[in-house]
């Protein structure tokens, strides 16, 4: 989880737009992914 526009980590979704980003290795093939999140998360994802 890192803050929208500095990149910087963060602890928890605050007040300010954040992105969630992650790097997944499936056999040789690396996968980089970014999404913004709120603050309104919901249980059915």
């Amino acid at each position: 989880l890192s803050d929208s526009e500095t990149l910087a980590p963060l602890a928890a979704i605050g007040p300010r737009p954040a992105r969630l980003l992650v790097a997944a290795r499936i056999g040789g093939t690396r996968l980089i992914d970014n999404m913004p999140v709120s603050g309104c998360l919901s249980a059915s994802l």
